[in-house]
């Protein structure tokens, strides 16, 4: 049977595990010499736990913040202001498919509990802490019972709904379907999965994208996100009238830009993401909800994670 055709009648068959299907395109792929694809599919596979790895928007998804202790009731963790959006609910799955899978078809609940990033737990005591107790206040209690009860052994736990997993899943299926509807339309399909050079050739004519959030990008110096419309947008290593111009672009106002631009100022530049200094976590947790709050376009069409992306592309990690 022609490769690309029995690709394409995995991916249309809902019994067929995503699991199943990124293994027979991760196959396809790797024959074609199509690497941006064939390592996409690969870490679809296996998981996304380099510091080098580009994580797909997809992949960021929303949950609630609970806490529970052996013996007592479990409560929801509600913490008001920006600072929401670095602490509770967003959240990237690193996990490959297969685990992902497992939790979809393990039991019939609708929720999965996950345990919060390292070290989160620690910040949102600090969180609540450091709050000016407003809540307290209005209620005329004399001290935070969050904190105290976390203290007492309650441990925070993220709840996400089995369906943003599901929707992980679909994107993905959908990805390798165009994927493999575009190498038909080129004319490769591959005879028992064989591939001559004018079929490996023409891949260069093919596009794809990774659902409605963009396509994969690989991030290196003068690295460039391809949207999923027809925009290529390009950040300069440390230049940041390029980082600016694009911030703009995605409707990120001129007073946020130049704060952004102070704590770049007079910070060190970091080697990866998890050495951002607390200045630029908070500007990325201030404009993702007031990207989500004023229902920003970009977060329809790309993801709120995009304003990550563009600071790790600015600082070249």
């Amino acid at each position: 049977m022609k490769a690309v055709i029995k690709l394409q009648q995995l991916a249309t068959n809902p019994d067929i595990k995503v699991s199943e299907l990124l293994n027979h395109a991760y196959l396809i792929s790797s024959k074609l010499d199509v690497k941006q694809f064939s390592d996409w599919c690969n870490n679809e596979l296996n998981g996304y736990f380099s510091n080098n790895d580009d994580i797909p928007n997809y992949r960021l998804i929303r949950g609630s913040i609970y806490a529970s202790a052996v013996g007592k009731a479990t409560i929801p963790v509600v913490i008001s202001g920006p600072e929401w959006a670095k602490y509770t609910d967003m959240k990237l799955i690193h996990d490959p498919i297969p685990k992902l899978e497992s939790w979809i078809y393990s039991d019939d609940k609708p929720f999965i509990n996950l345990r919060l990033e390292q070290g989160l737990e620690e910040r949102l005591l600090r969180f609540f802490d450091d709050q000016d107790n407003q809540l307290i206040q209005k209620m005329g209690m004399q001290n935070n019972p969050f904190s105290d009860n976390l203290r007492s052994g309650y441990q925070p736990f993220l709840s996400i709904s089995k369906t943003d997993i599901s929707n992980i899943l679909s994107t993905i299926r959908k990805a390798i379907l165009d994927w493999s509807i575009n190498l038909e339309k080129q004319g490769i399909i591959g005879e028992d999965y064989i591939f001559t050079a004018e079929e490996k050739q023409m891949t260069h004519n093919v596009n794809y994208h990774i659902g409605s959030v963009g396509s994969i990008a690989n991030h290196n110096e003068n690295s460039t996100i391809n949207q999923s419309s027809t925009n290529t947008v390009q950040i300069i290593k440390g230049d940041f009238n390029s980082l600016a111009s694009k911030l703009k672009d995605y409707g990120v106002e001129e007073a946020d830009i130049q704060e952004l631009k102070n704590v770049i100022d007079i910070t060190p530049s970091p080697q990866s993401p998890t050495e951002y200094n607390e200045g630029v976590n908070s500007w990325i947790g201030k404009i993702t909800v007031k990207a989500l709050s004023e229902s920003w376009q970009v977060t329809k069409d790309v993801g709120v994670a995009v304003f990550a992306d563009l600071i790790k592309i600015y600082y070249g990690i």
